[in-house]
């Protein structure tokens, strides 16, 4: 290349500027023919390198000018979509920082309808449907709905930032009873023989403790206020599906304790002492019972905690051969303290006072005092192994006691109408043991007393017994199986008594 340029370089020389005044003019403007020869001849004989090139070398120039021409297409669009997001972002910080210099305003109590949602947006389709979202007959509070966020819920759309969660489970039981008929998902031994003359035993498959319950919560200025409602299909407790109210009740937790209001589990349980049982454990000499209450929780330290309770006064836990109505004008009085260690275990101890008066239709009244005391206490033992306790006594403890009849809280004497009670007492020990992280099992035996008077027939109930043990497996996250044998007997004031073997496999989804 160096000798072509060298042997053309006399062809190649250039007129200098100053004169050339037009393409072909020179010294005047006379035209030069000679120059025009001289220009001509260099273009050739540079062109003859790229004339002299083979086809082949053509084409592979085209397609890698092509392929420089897409990519540098591709890159021009992917510089343009980073300067987008880049702009997107900026204009992002920019807000946040102006937020972030901006004071906080209070979160209203009450927001509205109107808030919930920009003016703007509403149309006259949506503000139709805004009427059947919540309905505000009898509703004190139809336009207060504020935000809040708990584990498994989500935000209710259309009304601000309210927590909603919904849980639940299917649960199916095959039952086989050896001596008694129609007894019902909840094994009770207290009423064995009462339900049919006939014991000769029974097999059911029972789905009625299936349950699905609504958990909704908000934060409020001083703490979170919460609702919870939650039903099974066991009211009759007949393998027949009938819907039942478990729990119905409100909440507020503040910094000072929680107010709870509505029907939950009763102030005198203690729910940490409940065994595990295929079906819900109604263990005799249990504590253990739902109704309406209003109760103040408060946690005087760490460790310790208290709880004060009004309850309902239902006076119908007695026995009468007249028909009787169970009124009182004083609420049921729970007072309980609680010691919780998390390394080693907790006791919890309460107490009860009760103004129980019947109304005869005939006419008269009779009424008195009860009073209950109930200890409860787990101790943990190996690994997550424990060991549960809890122990009952006193008088006219009624309904409040499992294995119990729901009339064994006292007697009114057909003479001379005066109504006495009984003492009631009971106790439970337990053991539940993790045989591993899908294997578990639960043991416990209960007993549960009533003491009978002179004027109550030789039927009449005394005591209850409760033993059984199970094995639990959980297949997959969401599925499990247990299988369960339970004994129960009933002691009647003669002595006689009434047995049954109870075989239960139970299989639960969610």
């Amino acid at each position: 290349m160096t000798q072509i340029n060298t042997a053309l370089s006399p062809w190649l020389k250039v007129t200098p500027r100053h004169e050339i005044n037009h393409l072909g003019n020179q010294r005047g403007g006379k035209y030069n023919t000679y120059n025009l020869l001289h220009y001509l001849t260099g273009i050739i004989l540079l062109s003859l390198p790229v004339i002299g090139m083979a086809d082949n070398d053509l084409v592979t120039l085209h397609q890698q000018f092509e392929e420089q021409s897409k990519l540098l297409q591709l890159q021009q669009k992917t510089l343009a979509e980073q300067a987008a997001q880049l702009k997107e972002l900026s204009t992002r910080l920019a807000e946040m920082e102006g937020e972030a210099n901006t004071e906080p305003t209070a979160m209203p109590l009450v927001k509205t309808a109107a808030e919930s949602q920009p003016p703007e947006t509403k149309t006259a389709e949506s503000r139709e449907e805004d009427q059947f979202q919540r309905g505000s007959e009898g509703d004190m509070n139809s336009a207060a709905i504020t935000a809040g966020d708990f584990p498994g819920s989500f935000k209710i759309p259309g009304t601000g930032e309210v927590s909603l969660a919904i849980d639940g489970f299917i649960k199916t039981v095959a039952i086989v009873d050896t001596n008694a008929e129609d007894a019902g998902a909840d094994f009770l031994p207290a009423f064995l023989g009462t339900r049919r003359k006939d014991n000769d035993g029974n097999f059911t498959i029972d789905s009625t403790i299936s349950r699905l319950d609504f958990d909704v919560r908000a934060p409020a200025p001083q703490g979170t206020v919460r609702g919870y409602l939650e039903f099974d299909m066991n009211n009759t407790n007949n393998s027949s599906l009938d819907l039942k109210v478990r729990h119905a009740y409100g909440a507020w937790k503040s910094n000072l304790g929680t107010l709870t209001m509505g029907h939950t589990w009763s102030t005198l349980m203690d729910m940490q002492i409940l065994p595990e049982g295929v079906t819900e454990p109604t263990v005799s000499g249990v504590i253990f019972q739902r109704q309406p209450m209003l109760r103040w929780s408060q946690s005087i330290s760490e460790r310790f905690k208290y709880d004060f309770a009004i309850e309902d006064p239902s006076s119908n836990d007695v026995f009468r051969d007249e028909k009787t109505l169970g009124n009182s004008v004083y609420p049921d009085v729970i007072l309980a303290g609680e010691y919780n260690k998390k390394e080693t275990g907790h006791f919890r101890l309460a107490g009860i006072y009760r103004r129980i008066e019947v109304d005869k239709t005939s006419g008269g009244n009779s009424s008195a005092n009860g009073w209950g005391v109930s200890f409860g206490s787990h101790l943990n033992t190996v690994d997550k192994d424990r060991a549960i306790f809890s122990g009952s006594y006193g008088k006219g403890l009624g309904r409040y006691l499992l294995g119990i009849t729901p009339d064994s809280g006292g007697t009114v004497n057909a003479t001379n109408g005066n109504l006495s009670l009984r003492t009631n007492y009971g106790g439970m020990i337990g053991y539940q043991r993790y045989w591993s992280d899908r294997f578990r099992s639960s043991f416990a035996v209960g007993r549960a007393l009533a003491d009978t008077t002179g004027e109550q027939p030789g039927s009449a109930f005394s005591n209850s017994t409760y033993a059984y043990g199970n094995l639990m497996w959980n297949v997959l996250p969401y599925l499990s199986f247990g299988i369960e044998y339970d004994f129960g007997q009933r002691e009647n004031k003669d002595n006689s008594t009434i047995n049954n073997h109870r075989i239960m496999f139970g299989a639960q989804i969610f």
